[in-house]
């Protein structure tokens, strides 16, 4: 009885906290939601439910070398990425196959794509073709003849399926363009949005600050305010991961926060997004990095299932810090949702009380460069401190004139990090010479 109790405060606690900051942007923003911006540029080419790719593609780096090419069809089809890194001079083909059996008869489609040179761009383009009849030993598509019995042998000559793919059926497509993830010259550059909460005219606004030559842009949680549906997820998770990669030629990654974590469609969250090995969390090479993508989970409604995922996670992590890969990076960077401590308006520093935070016990004394964190909705920069030995940042949000695009760029001399307000303006901006803490302006 105590610990529910307990549990009801502090759910009611979150909920009269949510209502201040969100009362503090109303005047600023009206309509914070307003689904008629998802018909008006920007948006317009990302998600789209009148086409048959109706939510556009993007490219999520789900591991070193690694894409994952991720999209909707209205209907069943097939799926498939030709990509290329010389102008099309050569062309590649990616499927994904499940048990030996190739895409053909899907809605959400994720085809893994490596192999490229990291040093280059990568031009990708996600192919689908309209199923329209499934029988014995053929596959029929939209805009092909139908089904001859009399035939048969010749629709089961696998050369000649393979020539059908090039022409006859109608292909739908859409393209993009991912920048180099390890540049041979120049820096390695990533962004980070945070805590957006359905509140989409952020994007636009930030994108024109965000800068050149970005290869990565992280999805830092909480960029729905609820999932309910599989609209609430394609149409503010997905359709912004479209828009960002198509305007600023880069790939993704989705960081969960504590408000994907809840609500009734939250289970079928990670059906959507590109997975690391099938997790929400993961580590990847990125020019002379590590960056590390923390789950800190969240939701006071499952803390029962939280304990035992985060547990989990935490042994990867362990691996992870020991790995090759974790000791040769000349920086570290982590990317979380939520923090490991946070500084009030009271100058202090401050320990989470989420489950996630479990993570961090394991944090401290393994030379971590930076973390690029969300979840407080006040941009602030915390040196480190008798809580955590490294540098943290947060972004603002999550309101127009309240939202921050972090930006981070390493190179071999020095990493750069900079919380970016709406104006343009830097909130914060720390460099560091490798393994080497300085201070932040």
């Amino acid at each position: 009885m105590k610990q529910q109790f307990l549990k009801l405060v502090l759910v009611a606690v979150a909920v009269l906290a949510a209502a201040d900051i969100f009362a503090q942007g109303a005047a600023d923003n009206p309509k914070v939601i307003d689904d008629e911006l998802w018909k008006k540029e920007p948006w317009e080419g990302c998600y789209m439910p009148e086409d048959f790719i109706w939510v556009k593609p993007h490219a999520a780096y789900v591991g070193s070398n690694l894409l994952e090419v991720v999209w909707l069809t209205k209907e069943r089809g097939s799926g498939w990425v030709d990509w290329s890194q010389d102008g099309w001079a050569t062309t590649n083909r990616a499927w994904t196959a499940k048990y030996g059996v190739r895409d053909f008869n899907e809605l959400v489609h994720k085809i893994d794509v490596t192999g490229f040179d990291p040093t280059k761009p990568v031009a990708w383009r996600a192919v689908s073709m309209k199923l329209i009849q499934i029988a014995t030993g053929h596959i029929r598509y939209e805009g092909e003849p139908d089904f001859d019995w009399t035939q048969r042998r010749a629709w089961l000559d696998l050369s000649a399926k393979r020539a059908r793919y090039e022409s006859g059926a109608v292909l739908h497509t859409e393209e993009g363009v991912v920048n180099p993830l390890s540049p041979a010259k120049g820096p390695a550059s990533l962004i980070v949005f945070n805590d957006v909460h359905h509140n989409v005219p952020v994007y636009p606004n930030l994108v024109r600050h965000a800068g050149e030559g970005v290869a990565l842009a992280v999805f830092a949680g909480d960029i729905i305010d609820h999932s309910r549906s599989e609209d609430d997820i394609v149409k503010f998770v997905n359709g912004p991961m479209a828009y960002i990669g198509r305007e600023l030629h880069c790939a993704t990654r989705y960081v969960r926060g504590n408000h994907e974590f809840t609500q009734g469609f939250s289970r079928h969250l990670a059906d959507y997004m590109g997975l690391q090995d099938g997790q929400l969390y993961g580590a990847v090479d990125f020019g002379p990095a590590r960056v590390v993508f923390l789950d800190t989970a969240g939701g006071l409604c499952d803390w029962w299932d939280v304990k035992a995922y985060v547990a989990e996670e935490k042994k990867w992590l362990a691996r992870e810090i020991t790995s090759e890969e974790w000791k040769r990076a000349k920086y570290r960077v982590v990317i979380a949702h939520i923090p490991p401590a946070w500084i009030g308006r009271d100058n202090k520093a401050h320990k989470d009380g989420m489950p996630g935070v479990d993570l961090y016990d394991i944090r401290n004394g393994q030379g971590v460069t930076a973390m690029l964190g969300a979840h407080y909705h006040y941009p602030r920069f915390m040196p480190p401190n008798e809580i955590v030995d490294f540098p943290v940042f947060v972004g603002g949000a999550p309101f127009v004139t309240k939202a921050t695009v972090m930006r981070c760029d390493m190179d071999d001399e020095s990493i750069r990090v900079r919380i970016i307000d709406h104006n343009g303006d830097a909130i914060a901006d720390w460099r560091s010479a490798p393994h080497a803490a300085q201070s932040a302006r």
